[in-house]
């Protein structure tokens, strides 16, 4: 069975920065050999970084309304449901971690970045959803609470 967690982020560059890198002794080996912890990505703009400057633009666009610039989406599945081994399971991760951020806000850009590095060996998404509805304009309105997802 899978879990899944949302948190508030003010800051989009820093945790994309975790999902990318790592922290601490991890992050230093990434930066070092020029590595990442990434299985699998994907999302709606045309980088990682074209995606954490719409964040972080649509915030300050906001002059001081928006708390956050994002949301995340963290779901993790038992080592016999996904197999970090697998490529196919770590490609399903990543879709399914795409399909539930346009469930939560389908207007709303998001970009997804699959583990097989955590602790026990679960496969493991990090969703990210941009706080922004491109149809309305507006922030995320409904769908960011734990209850909801």
């Amino acid at each position: 069975m899978s879990t899944t967690h949302i948190q508030p982020l003010p800051n989009v560059r820093g945790r994309m920065s975790y999902t990318e890198l790592g922290e601490g002794k991890k992050r230093t080996r990434n930066i070092r050999e020029q590595t990442n912890r990434i299985a699998a990505q994907m999302g709606d703009m045309g980088t990682r970084e074209d995606f954490i400057r719409f964040c972080s633009a649509m915030r300050r666009q906001s002059q001081g309304t928006r708390l956050n610039e994002g949301y995340e989406l963290r779901v993790s599945w038992s080592p016999e449901e996904l197999s970090r081994d697998s490529p196919e399971d770590i490609q399903r991760a990543c879709e399914y971690g795409y399909a539930l951020c346009k469930e939560v806000a389908p207007n709303a850009p998001c970009w997804v970045t699959v583990h097989t590095d955590g602790e026990g060996g679960c496969v493991h998404v990090h969703a990210t959803i941009a706080n922004h509805d491109l149809v309305s304009g507006t922030a995320i309105a409904h769908g960011t609470d734990h209850a909801t997802v």
